[in-house]
């Protein structure tokens, strides 16, 4: 049994080396009937193999500092109701500040505007290829993409923070950023280990215009060499841990892994508030999300794609390019590799 990140599944997916799962003896796609669509369907080639089982989702939300929103003279119900993107950044430059008047910047909206980037694209697993066979279409989701991350940065709301550094980690308990966009996981590690002490402070919102994408994501897979009674003992394993509702919700108690089975989303435990979250029932939200996330068609270029793209992202933001000058160098690089 191999577990798979989201973000490597495209490498693997389309190049062979893994157990197509779909048919006999695994039945996958049977077993998986009650595991959310868009995730099923980024583990399936186009040829209609299954590769892997998604075992946990990352529904994409906004969390953000309660105290921090309130002392910029917003509330909840702001929050809650961010019309789009637009509005996000408002909010975002009255969330700026020089909170000990020592001319520099100590609080931002967001640690860096990469962190955004990949919302519109649905966390980039996927719809990077339309169904003509052309890269990077409709250009305007693309080209969108590209203005957000520019218009955060030009609204000098983010901290350019590069993730997982220490100061991108320490932001979230010293209060110098005041929101992130990430996946439901998110949660578990602000309760668990990054700001453990601000019980209470952080909120969870929808993403602005109500936004419905995944950041994230793991899925459990086999590889083609394991031989045949061992790969029947990884199936059961897989099997468990991706269709029992008490393993789904085993992993999500404990670290925040959402569970991809939706027939979990109904459970007692899913309406229960979070203290971490001052008692917010943030699960419900997490619930929407995952339930309305599109599928996405995946290919064997996205991989690569997505590298291409990372590096116009921050092109853009850098201002090294334009919006329309970084698509077109984008989809030249990608257009000559597809050929």
């Amino acid at each position: 049994m191999k577990p798979l990140k989201s973000a490597t599944l495209p490498n693997l997916l389309q190049g062979g080396g893994l157990t197509d799962l779909a048919g006999p003896p695994y039945n996958g796609l049977d077993a998986g009937r009650d595991i959310v669509d868009f995730a099923m369907a980024n583990a399936t080639t186009g040829s209609g193999a299954l590769v892997a089982i998604p075992v946990d989702i990352a529904p994409a939300v906004l969390f953000y500092r309660k105290d921090l929103i309130e002392a910029a003279g917003f509330t909840v119900a702001d929050m809650e109701s961010i019309a789009d993107w637009d509005e996000y950044i408002e909010i975002g430059k009255a969330l700026t500040l020089d909170k000990n008047n020592d001319g520099q910047i100590d609080q931002y909206a967001i640690p860096h505007a990469n962190d955004a980037a990949m919302v519109p694209l649905n966390g980039g697993k996927g719809g990077w290829i339309d169904a003509d066979g052309k890269p990077l279409e409709p250009k305007a989701k693309f080209t969108g993409a590209l203005e957000l991350v520019k218009n955060i940065r030009d609204a000098g709301i983010d901290g350019d923070m590069g993730a997982w550094t220490g100061p991108w980690v320490e932001a979230f308990s010293s209060g110098s950023s005041a929101t992130m966009v990430n996946g439901a996981w998110f949660g578990g590690a602000l309760k668990t280990w990054m700001a453990p002490d601000n019980a209470g402070d952080w909120r969870v919102a929808y993403l602005p215009g109500k936004t419905m994408a995944a950041l994230g994501g793991t899925y459990l897979s086999i590889p083609e060499h394991v031989p045949a009674e061992k790969k029947a003992v990884a199936w059961e394993l897989i099997k468990y841990l991706t269709t029992s509702p008490e393993a789904q919700l085993v992993t999500f108690e404990s670290i925040d892994a959402y569970p991809a089975l939706t027939s979990v989303y109904d459970t007692p435990i899913m309406k229960e508030g979070v203290d971490y979250f001052g008692g917010q029932k943030v699960r419900l939200i997490y619930a929407d999300v995952a339930r309305n996330i599109p599928s996405n068609t995946v290919s064997e270029y996205d991989a690569l794609i997505l590298s291409i793209w990372n590096t116009t992202v921050t092109s853009v933001i850098t201002g090294e390019a334009g919006i329309e000058e970084a698509y077109n160098s984008a989809l030249n690089q990608i257009l000559a590799t597809m050929d």
